[in-house]
């Protein structure tokens, strides 16, 4: 294998594995000779080592791993503070929906439904879904109004008059 190819693959190996890996599990992910993939890692230190890079080649150990230079730690929090802060998708709320009203459910029950846990399944009321699959929403009366509206439930028959009257459910 080229060099050249041989240092593009290893970079992008350590950029996708989370954890530390040695040069052995390198070799045989890539099918490379362990001499040859020493000497890509090698060439990736010296590329890092510049200063208009921002990552940086950490060898520990053993094992060799890509990491953000430290003088770029404050870009790099603010990055990850954002995303930690971004608003749930309607699917991840609905999860979070079925979660709160089945406690306690388990993760079987969030992918399979009421087949998965038929002692329960009188508790929730079964909607088709798409591609032969259920979606299971909760017991009208159960449903906070700021759910309800958040996923266009309509209020049970007992609860609307209370509705209108302003009370809460």
């Amino acid at each position: 294998m080229e060099l050249k190819y041989l240092k593009a693959s290893v970079e992008a190996v350590l950029f996708a594995c989370a954890d530390p890996v040695s040069a052995a599990y390198l070799a045989e992910v890539l099918e490379a000779p362990e001499e040859d993939v020493c000497r890509a890692l090698l060439c990736i230190g010296d590329d890092c080592s510049r200063d208009d890079r921002g990552v940086t080649l950490l060898h520990l150990e053993d094992r060799w791993q890509l990491a953000t230079k430290n003088e770029f730690a404050d870009e790099v929090r603010r990055a990850l503070d954002k995303r930690r802060n971004a608003p749930l998708s309607p699917a991840a709320l609905e999860v979070l929906a079925i979660i709160a009203y089945n406690q306690p459910v388990s993760r079987s029950f969030i992918v399979h439904g009421a087949d998965a846990d038929p002692e329960r399944s009188d508790r929730r009321s079964r909607t088709p879904g798409s591609s032969g699959t259920a979606r299971f929403l909760p017991d009208d009366r159960c449903v906070p109004p700021h759910v309800r509206n958040f996923f266009a439930l309509s209020a049970p028959a007992s609860a609307r008059g209370r509705l209108r009257a302003g009370a809460g459910i």
